[in-house]
């Protein structure tokens, strides 16, 4: 489990306690519709506003006290609590508001209610020990918490963002445009923890936004009933991308609990059109501290405001949005403000590296990630909430059928008469809805408009998404609700279908997702306990580190393809990011480029089993390929780490194996879950005639889901047999050498079997993936090469050429040599 010694769990706990009354203390000073106090909205505000006014203590802390000690920046946090808290009380004196009581809690739960408990109690269970027990290992988390790191170090909000590779503590370069607020949380909470050396309290707060994100939807949907509301937070929570983001700390929470904020302040305050908008404007000025992505909840909070007050009543719209853009850009403006003096611009995505045209970024994005055509960018761009299960699960689908529940049964309003009248003019469960539906017509129509101009942020990015998970639950849930106590219910199958299907899928399906994360790390409930190194360990990619960290020393600079990996590992790294590689990216002579990372003091090279373009379209990829030039330290089936200078190997004779030379197979094949390939789903092979084929469904539909496949030297069942096999020797190195031309996305990979001398193998292969790559109209031919390890009872090997989606691919030629090591 995550090592925090006892006393400072309870000092976390305490700073946890004293934010949430502060938040409870503000949120009970604003001026709630008795609605929103008889439905725990007032409440559950109150307490999603905990994690927020603690990032914006610390902020407050760096910013206004730069370099001051660690346990002053903890007071002066604490200080900024208690005044916030103490500002809420006196405000609300002032006012002499009281709160309505909340008799309707006291109706015991229904049967229904209860399965939904028990379903979400899971689901925070399942969440905690996610956070406690497993290892962090997701890969934009451990990058926040090297720049965290990097703030621990220098005790100053102007380390961020982090711009000065050469002179840091460990060499990451992040010149990330978004807010300091998440890496400010970190920092408070490696403070709490007395390091930061290793993941400990950071753990935490990824799921504390989630769960009051969950307790807001749940009063939200508690407003159209209780059972509506419960099942809305349990909907909330499911998404396996948002929820195991969470308990990877990923910030995805983050900026969807600042929607869900706004959501809540504009459905719940009852005030002035001025108050009103500085109201609303405080909420999104919060949100704004969350992540870049959150200035797209500008429009989305006018349109909300504008919906809430009526198209009739123009000039209270006018007074509200002018309020409400105040508020924000004074609450939530700084970092956008401190991005236009560091970057030019408020927002931006495109360091150095990323703008240089021989990188071919643009062909990555948009091929690896799968949005290459037209066709691709509507199913999984436009409509990504439908066709990605495996982030979403399907959520989205039933959204689909509230959405239709909804407009079908609707009674007092039509659409122009609440944009016309807003949300005063009517029913207030009605108008919640009516509401939702408009945020989630704004937020696709926004995704629409950016397609249609050749912006591609809004779809490239699966997280982005997430931000509409308030709107999708409450709509999800209120259709299943719909259904479950309409009349096609009555009969007692029916009513027991309805009542225990949610709960028990979606236990089910949490249940999975935490048996996927133990299975990963080799967890039992006998070593629960165990400390999280010898379970980090267990996962591939940083089985890939243990091996060189004996040879790594304080000295010691590792190029990473991966630079969140080194965040365990010894030594400086270089993130392939870094403008000092700019030269070494236009070098075109591997010999050349090797030279310039000599100069850099580049030791190592660290490369993920996924390629990324400043390996395969830069003289990389023809370094590690070279053992005059690079010695393969070590690998696994997650990468390879290669160390600079010679390896003492004497290549033997070429092997051709190509489709000129050799029997080829080539097999279709379904991917279940798109690109996470859960599992295949196989339509038989054939052998394949000439060199080239092709790949994909008609008008490159669900080009996730579809993959061809190509394979060399194996049988129709994909194993090896006596006549085809590939004869290697055990523990042994070798290299492929590969040119294809066409297009498509590309996978290579190597099969290593171990047949002891049968003819046909006791077991499955491993699987080692060498690269992926894309081909293009712009590149689209590609020479690689490739060095690996043989296992220490392979003997018998595979070379399969994989393509995604729409493809047409020629094999020109393909061979494996020897390496053999001289003695």
């Amino acid at each position: 489990m995550i090592e925090v010694p006892l006393d400072r769990l309870v000092l976390f706990g305490a700073l946890i306690a004293l934010s949430s009354l502060s938040g409870m203390l503000v949120s009970r000073a604003l001026p709630w519709g008795e609605q929103a106090d008889t439905s725990l909205l007032a409440r559950a505000t109150g307490l999603a506003l905990g994690p927020f006014l603690l990032g914006l203590g610390a902020v407050m802390a760096m910013g206004f006290f730069r370099g001051a000690s660690h346990s002053a920046h903890l007071a002066i946090t604490i200080s900024f609590l208690a005044f916030v808290g103490v500002g809420g009380v006196i405000i609300r004196r002032t006012n002499g508001r009281t709160s309505q009581k909340l008799l309707w809690e006291k109706r015991p739960l229904l049967p229904v209610e209860w399965g939904y408990a028990a379903a979400i109690s899971l689901a925070a269970v399942v969440l905690v020990v996610l956070s406690i027990f497993v290892p962090l290992t997701q890969n934009d988390a451990l990058e926040y918490a090297m720049v965290a790191r990097e703030l621990y170090a220098t005790r100053d909000l102007l380390t961020y963002p982090v711009l000065n590779p050469e002179t840091n503590v460990t060499g990451i370069y992040a010149p990330w445009t978004h807010p300091p607020f998440y890496v400010a949380l970190m920092y408070i909470a490696e403070i709490v923890q007395g390091h930061a050396e290793a993941p400990g309290l950071i753990r935490l707060l990824s799921p504390w936004f989630l769960l009051s994100g969950a307790y807001v939807t749940y009063a939200l949907g508690a407003q159209l009933s209780r059972a509506t509301g419960l099942a809305a937070s349990l909907i909330f929570m499911s998404p396996p991308l948002f929820f195991l983001g969470a308990g990877q700390s990923l910030l995805d929470p983050l900026p969807v609990l600042g929607l869900t904020l706004i959501v809540a302040a504009v459905c719940g305050i009852s005030t002035k059109s001025l108050f009103f908008g500085a109201i609303v404007g405080m909420f999104l000025g919060i949100s704004l501290w969350t992540h870049s992505q959150a200035i797209l909840f500008v429009p989305l909070a006018m349109a909300a405001v504008a919906v809430e007050r009526g198209l009739r009543d123009f000039r209270a719209i006018v007074v509200a949005a002018a309020a409400l853009l105040v508020v924000a850009l004074i609450v939530g403006g700084w970092p956008y403000w401190r991005n236009v003096e560091v970057f030019g611009t408020p927002i931006s995505d495109n360091p150095a590296v990323f703008a240089l045209p021989n990188l071919h970024w643009e062909e990555y994005f948009s091929i690896n990630r799968g949005l290459g055509s037209i066709v691709a960018q509507v199913q999984y761009g436009v409509l990504k909430g439908w066709f990605s299960p495996e982030a979403y699960g399907l959520i989205f689908w039933g959204l689909a059928v509230g959405l239709i529940i909804f407009l079908r049964d609707r009674r007092r309003m039509s659409a122009a008469q609440y944009v016309m009248q807003g949300a005063r003019g009517g029913e207030r469960a009605e108008a919640l809805l009516w509401l939702l539906v408009t945020l989630l017509s704004a937020y696709l129509a926004g995704v629409l408009l950016s397609l249609l101009l050749g912006i591609d942020h809004m779809i490239k990015n699966e997280r982005y998404l997430l931000v509409t998970l308030p709107v999708v639950s409450i709509l999800c849930a209120h259709g299943y609700e719909k259904l479950r106590t309409s009349s096609l219910s009555q009969l007692l199958p029916m009513r027991l279908l309805f009542t225990a299907a949610l709960p028990v899928l979606l236990s089910l399906q949490f249940s999975v997702l935490l048996a996927y994360q133990a299975a990963k790390h080799e967890i039992t409930v006998g070593n629960l306990l165990s400390p999280l190194e010898g379970k980090l360990f267990r996962a591939p990619e940083y089985a890939l580190l243990r091996q060189p960290l004996a040879g790594l020393t304080d000295q010691s600079v590792v190029l990473s393809m991966k630079p969140s990996d080194m965040y365990y590992g010894r030594g400086r790294v270089i993130s392939y990011l870094d403008p000092r590689l700019l030269p070494f990216y236009a070098e075109t002579d591997a010999s050349g480029a090797y030279q310039r990372l000599v100069a850099l003091g580049v030791t190592h090279i660290h490369l993920p089993d996924y390629g990324l373009p400043p390996f395969y379209n830069s003289q990389l990829h023809s370094i590690v390929r070279d053992p005059a030039l690079t010695r393969l330290v070590a690998q696994t089936v997650a990468g390879q780490i290669y160390g600079l200078g010679p390896e003492q190997l004497n290549p033997g004779s070429p092997v051709v194996i190509s489709p000129d030379a050799r029997p080829w197979t080539i097999s279709e094949s379904i991917t279940l879950m798109g690109r996470k390939g859960f599992a295949r789903s196989s339509r038989g092979t054939q052998a394949l005639q000439g060199s080239t084929y092709s790949g994909g469904l008609p008008y490159d539909l669900f080009r996730r889901h579809w993959l061809t496949t190509a394979v060399t030297g194996v049988g129709s069942d994909g194993l090896p047999h006596e006549a085809n096999g590939l004869p290697v020797e055990p523990s042994q190195q070798y290299a492929l050498d590969l040119k294809i031309s066409g297009t498509g996305f590309v996978k290579l990979v190597v099969l290593q079997f171990a047949t002891n001398g049968d003819i046909r193998p006791a077991s499955r292969p491993d699987s080692l993936q060498a690269t992926t790559f894309e081909l293009s109209p712009r590149q689209p031919e590609r020479e690689y090469g490739y060095r690996f390890l043989t296992g220490p009872s392979t003997d018998q090997i595979a070379v399969a050429v994989e393509t995604v989606g729409q493809s047409s691919i020629r094999v020109d030629s393909l061979s494996y040599t020897p390496l053999k090591e001289v003695h």
